[in-house]
């Protein structure tokens, strides 16, 4: 067993094509970057021109990656920021420095366990922060750094480089076309993974607390006190809080916007066990029902179109509920936009107005790519590619959501930063050529989502039929 296969994967950019987190997604890219040289940790001091100075330790380890900062406001804080580097092992070339290869084992792990209960008061983070060095396995080497990989190139780097020192073998399965199809990716976009089995708050690192739809400041009437969910809860999510949403905006995406996305997936909350107020929901259809029994996956389907999916190994289900497509266009924006940093979001002015406020009722917008499969169930998540050249043949933000066995792969529309609205089909194709790991999948249907009439949901299932069912009414 190789230690990928022992450790498994932490949502890495280097495993990000690997199944693009869809099992139907069997495309294995490993990307062709060159390791680099390697950072050495470093902290950031309090300085007469940054009065907010902040000590850093990023960790980068095989199956996990996170950060500690430590405001540097005070002596104090400096002196535990000493005490806590000196667990590590010192660079013997330079003894003020933490070497950046570091040997996890049980006696590293109780001395920062130590170091959390004494300092636990000053600092609560210190205990999600020892949870995650426990963690990491004993014999296992992972990298200290002085700040966050500024891009996804420099991320790759030191990817690559961590697995070459565990000995972790690397994929063979990528040819010379393939690696150079990922490096033009990378140097046009930033890649930013969002990991469902994370607790992120986004957001949660501004000084002064504003709402990034509306733009209002935290104040008696502008009130932040409802969990904001960057991906509906509806829809599984838990972890990943917008804390720069206020209850107002939240309000009125959750009563206007949101329902068209959540309605829609239907099935695939069935699908993943995901719980409403009464239970597991189940999803009546014209033609049939969805539903769990016993933690298993059915579907009921009338007799009469058995001989449909026995022709073509599909089943269409039409919904007596009705969406309306720009809302949850609009839905899928929101999505982005609540996950992206706050240093993402310069450009995206009209497009955050055109989420919270609609309007730009006659714009056509940019068509949507839609993949469904038949492999696995994936929780729902989120993936970001952010224009880091000025190459605007491109579009600047492009979003993909996966949940369940289907995919949305989908532009951000009227950003500053674009020059084309990439509603022609030859900027499509030129847009979409880049992404060759989506290229490599078959079975994409492009979409155009910008009708603001509201139809009725229709979802079309390729299935396998079970040879155990019985034969009149249940598929899975």
């Amino acid at each position: 067993m190789s230690k990928r296969q022992k450790y498994g994967t932490r949502g890495r950019i280097s495993d990000w094509v690997k199944k693009v987190k869809l099992n139907f997604f069997e495309v294995i890219v490993w990307l062709n970057s060159t390791a680099g040289n390697l950072l050495r940790a470093t902290r950031r001091r309090k300085s007469e021109s940054d009065n907010s100075g902040e000590l850093v330790l990023h960790i980068l380890a095989l199956n996990d990656e996170f950060t500690l900062k430590i405001k540097a406001n005070s002596d104090l804080d400096i002196l535990a920021f000493r005490e806590l580097a000196s667990l590590f092992v010192i660079d013997e070339t330079n003894p003020r420095a933490v070497k950046r290869h570091q040997r996890s084992n049980d006696q590293f792990k109780a001395s920062v366990d130590a170091f959390c209960v004494k300092y636990a008061k000053s600092n609560p983070l210190l205990k999600r922060w020892n949870k995650r060095i426990s963690t990491i396995p004993n014999d296992e080497i992972f990298f200290v750094l002085g700040r966050i990989p500024s891009n996804s190139i420099e991320r790759v780097a030191f990817e690559k480089s961590l697995d070459a020192v565990n000995g972790v073998e690397l994929s063979t399965e990528m040819n010379e076309s393939d690696e150079a199809a990922q490096d033009r990716l990378l140097a046009v976009y930033d890649v930013r993974l969002l990991r469902p089995d994370r607790r992120m708050k986004i957001g949660s690192e501004e000084v002064v607390l504003r709402c990034r739809f509306c733009g209002k400041v935290k104040s008696s009437t502008t009130k932040f006190s409802n969990a904001a969910h960057a991906i509906p809860e509806a829809l599984g999510n838990k972890t990943i809080l917008l804390k720069s949403e206020c209850d107002r905006c939240n309000k009125y995406f959750g009563d206007e916007v949101e329902p068209s996305l959540i309605d829609y997936f239907g099935i695939e909350r069935v699908m993943l066990k995901i719980p409403g107020k009464t239970g597991i929901p189940k999803i009546v259809f014209k033609n049939g029902m969805v539903f769990d029994k016993e933690g298993k996956f059915n579907i009921s389907l009338r007799i009469s179109d058995l001989p449909t999916f026995e022709a073509s190994g599909e089943i269409v289900l039409e919904s007596n509920q009705l969406w309306i497509p720009r809302s949850f266009y609009r839905a899928l924006c929101k999505m982005s936009i609540s996950t992206l940093n706050p240093n993402e979001l310069l450009g995206l002015d009209k497009t955050i107005r055109w989420v919270r406020f609609g309007g730009r009722r006659f714009t056509s917008l940019p068509k949507v790519s839609i993949n469904t499969g038949p492999g696995g169930e994936s929780p729902a998540g989120i993936t970001n590619y952010v224009r880091r050249s000025n190459d605007t043949r491109y579009p600047h933000v492009v979003s993909e959501f996966r949940i369940g066995r289907i995919a949305f792969v989908y532009i951000l529309p009227f950003s500053r930063k674009d020059k084309l609205k990439f509603v022609k089909d030859e900027d499509r194709e030129n847009y979409w050529g880049l992404f060759a790991h989506y290229n490599a999948v078959p079975g994409w249907r492009v979409t155009d989502l910008s009708s603001r009439k509201a139809r009725p949901i229709v979802r079309i299932l390729p299935m396998k039929k079970d040879p155990n069912a019985r034969p009149t009414t249940h598929i899975s």
